[in-house]
C-alpha cells in the first residue's frame, strides 16, 4: 500500500510540473524575424507569436494579412501597412507577449474603408477600432505620434524592440518629483507602479484561476500523502 501511495505522489508531482511548463509555454511568446513580404521594410524586423488574433505563426497570419496587399499597394492610407503588421505580426517586446496597436492607428488606417466599400467589402470585425486601446487610457500599445508618408526600413535590436517606435510612458506609470531616476523601456521618469493587488502583469481572473488550480492540486497531494502515512501507521510491523 505504501508503494502505491508513493506511486501516486510521484505521478501527481509529474503531472503538476508538466501543467506548469505547458501553461508557461502557452502564455510566453516567441520572437522571430519577420518573413512575410508585406511587412518587410517597416520600422521593426522582429515579431512575436501568438499575435493578438490568436495566430500561432506567420504562415497562419499571412493567410489573412495577404488579402490586404492590394490596399497597401494602392496606398489608400499611409498608416495601413504599419497598422496591419502591428496586428498580424506584432512587434517583439521585452514582455514576451504581443502588444496591440493604439486606436488612433486603426482609425487612420480605416480611411481605406471608403475604397473597400466600392468593391462591396467592409472593414473586418477583427480590426474594429473600438477593440484597440486609447493611448490616453494608459494601456501599453504600439503607435507613433508622427506617421510619415513613406516608411523607411530601420533595424531594431531584438532586446530593444519598442525603442524609437512610439512607446510613451502610460499615465499611471509616470514618476513625478522623485530624486531616484526610474527608466522603463528606456523611457525616463517611468516605472512600474507599486500595485498592492499585484495586477501589473496578470489580470484578476488569471490570479483567481491560479489560486484555484494550485489549491485543487495541493488538496490532491495532501490526500495522497495522508493515504501513504495512514497505510504505514495501520500496519507498521509490515515495514519494519
Amino acid at each position: 500500500m505504501a508503494v502505491f501511495g508513493y506511486f501516486i505522489n510521484y505521478h501527481v508531482y509529474i503531472l503538476i510540473l508538466s501543467m506548469v511548463v505547458i501553461n508557461n509555454a502557452q502564455h510566453e511568446g516567441k520572437c522571430e524575424p519577420i518573413t512575410l513580404s508585406i511587412c518587410k521594410g517597416i520600422q521593426y524586423n522582429v515579431t512575436i507569436f501568438p499575435n493578438i488574433l490568436g495566430h500561432q505563426d506567420q504562415s497562419e497570419a499571412g493567410l489573412q494579412l495577404n488579402q490586404f496587399y492590394p490596399l497597401v499597394k494602392v496606398g489608400c492610407s499611409p498608416t495601413l501597412q504599419l497598422f496591419l503588421c502591428s496586428v498580424y505580426t506584432p512587434i517583439c517586446s521585452t514582455y514576451n507577449r504581443a502588444f496591440p496597436p493604439c486606436r488612433h492607428m486603426c482609425e487612420e488606417a480605416k480611411a481605406c474603408e471608403k475604397l473597400m466599400k466600392k468593391f462591396d467589402f467592409s472593414w473586418p470585425r477583427d480590426l474594429d477600432c473600438s477593440k484597440f486601446p486609447l493611448k490616453t487610457e494608459g494601456d501599453l500599445c504600439f503607435g507613433r505620434d508622427i506617421i510619415p508618408s513613406t516608411i523607411t526600413p530601420t533595424y531594431v535590436d531584438r532586446r530593444q524592440c519598442l525603442t524609437g517606435v512610439g512607446f510613451s510612458c502610460p499615465a499611471h506609470m509616470t514618476v513625478h518629483e522623485n530624486d531616484i531616476s526610474y527608466e522603463f523601456m528606456e523611457t525616463e521618469n517611468c516605472g512600474a507602479p507599486c500595485d498592492s493587488k499585484r495586477l501589473m502583469f496578470w489580470t484578476e481572473g488569471e490570479k483567481q484561476f491560479a489560486n484555484l488550480w494550485i489549491g485543487c492540486w495541493s488538496f490532491i497531494c495532501v490526500i495522497s500523502t495522508l493515504f501513504t502515512v495512514l497505510t504505514y501507521l495501520i500496519d507498521m510491523p509490515r515495514f519494519l
